[in-house]
């Protein structure tokens, strides 16, 4: 049945019936699920091979579709055309224009997005448009978990059991330049003249049934090559790193101001709060780059294209914003909530009333109300991002292009050489506003902390 609507297709109540069929428990007993290895070719890289393990009880039109590829060898020589860093890679348009031609003619009715299976890393799926009941040939592998692309009908038909790090070293550098109507009309001579480093499926082997218990690593569980913000130990380094670096970048500050020089202990208390507030934003990022990645999945890219967005528009637009806030609130809400003692929340102001000795419960106001400043900037700012988030997302491929090639450097780069230079940028503003400009009041403050 699933192979005689693949072929021909159905309509009415015939397909009505026949996806009735195919979503209940009968779908199990219609194929057991089957495996077929992969050889690809990447030019310059080698030869290498993965295993996909299909299922029919997940989606039998498409598993009947995709067996018929593999039997008539539809996918041999094709090139995987398409392949979006922590998205997708896709193929399925044959090398022959003739061939492919024939194929997509013969589009397959749609299988429902099984309960309890999603579009994760690993797993393999249909491509198609918008338009119902418009798949054909072409497959696509989720190098990342995609579930939102289970709400957009793209039902899972297998699963990579073996040889991740294949898919992951699929040859990437052409992103989606490739035209696929260009494809469709002249076949590999279009990809092999514009685009000669793609990778190309050499051959497709049925290996038979899959075995019972292999204990194969579940696609799920798989390494993931696209760049993650906190992968265990070298995330901790990464973060350790940074917050040297964000340290290192104030003391040079502090070196680079007019005389007289801010002592140490008045140094210190204005600049924990921009550590503060940093440790404060650093984790909004990361809350925020993950949020923000999920929402914009289909765009193609990850969790640290949004975080190195974030630094980048907090570092810039968001100083003259938290500038702005911090004024609002010092000049309008503060005098009108507190005005008793609105002077306690004067930035850089530690003088106590009564002694000589600085006055730390100002110092704690302050870096409350740094905090509030900081929270409106950082919500202003993600609002600006998610406006424009196809043109911040274009920003950031370009500027990461160079490092797409190593989840590592990629991390480096995203979470240590950007934070960095930008938020040298960042603090040596924002330190302008903070601090306190009178010197003998600075003095006043230092001499008081000493005794």
């Amino acid at each position: 049945l699933p192979i005689f609507v693949s072929r021909f297709g159905s309509s009415g109540v015939t397909s009505a019936a026949m996806r009735w069929v195919f979503t209940t428990p009968v779908a199990a007993a219609l194929g057991a699920p089957w495996r077929a290895r992969f050889t690809v070719e990447t030019p310059g890289q080698g030869q290498g091979s993965f295993v996909l393990e299909v299922h029919p009880e997940w989606a039998p039109i498409g598993a009947a579709r995709f067996q018929e590829l593999v039997d008539q060898h539809v996918y041999t020589d094709a090139e995987i055309f398409r392949v979006v860093p922590g998205f997708v890679a896709q193929w399925g348009i044959p090398a022959d224009p003739d061939e492919a031609s024939k194929w997509r003619a013969r589009p397959i009715t749609d299988d429902p997005v099984p309960q309890g299976v999603s579009n994760r890393r690993g797993y393999m799926s249909f491509a198609k448009s918008n338009k119902p009941n418009s798949r054909t040939s072409q497959v696509f592998i989720n190098l990342a978990d995609n579930e939102k692309l289970d709400a957009m009908g793209f039902a899972p038909v297998a699963r990579v059991v073996d040889g991740m790090a294949t898919v992951d070293s699929i040859n990437s550098e052409y992103g989606e330049s490739p035209r696929q109507q260009r494809i469709q009309e002249e076949g590999n001579g279009y990809l092999t003249g514009n685009f000669p480093r793609l990778t190309r499926i050499l051959s497709v082997q049925s290996l038979g049934p899959a075995p019972a218990g292999a204990g194969d690593e579940p696609a799920e569980r798989l390494p993931h090559r696209g760049c993650q913000l906190i992968p265990g130990m070298v995330g901790v380094m990464v973060q350790g790193l940074l917050f040297v670096c964000v340290c290192l970048t104030l003391v040079y500050k502090r070196s680079r101001d007019p005389p007289p020089v801010r002592p140490w202990f008045v140094f210190l208390l204005d600049s924990s709060k921009q550590l503060v507030g940093g440790a404060f934003i650093h984790l909004m990022n990361l809350a925020f780059a993950e949020e923000l990645q999920e929402h914009f999945l289909v765009e193609g890219t990850d969790a640290c294209n949004w975080y190195w967005i974030n630094i980048v528009v907090d570092c810039t637009l968001g100083v003259g914003v938290a500038y702005f806030y911090l004024q609002v609130i010092v000049t309008g809400v503060v005098p009108h909530l507190c005005p008793t003692n609105a002077h306690e929340y004067q930035t850089g102001d530690y003088r106590s009333e009564h002694s000589t000795r600085p006055d730390m419960s100002r110092y704690r106001k302050q870096i409350g109300l740094w905090l509030v400043v900081v929270f409106c900037m950082k919500v202003t700012m993600v609002a600006l991002m998610a406006a424009l988030a196809p043109m911040w997302l274009s920003l950031s491929s370009l500027a990461l292009a160079p490092v797409e090639g190593s989840s590592t450097v990629k991390l480096i780069t995203v979470m240590i050489v950007t934070p960095t230079v930008f938020n040298a940028i960042q603090f040596w503003l924002q330190d302008n506003f903070l601090r306190k400009e009178h010197a003998e009041e600075i003095q006043m403050v230092a001499q008081g902390a000493k005794e």
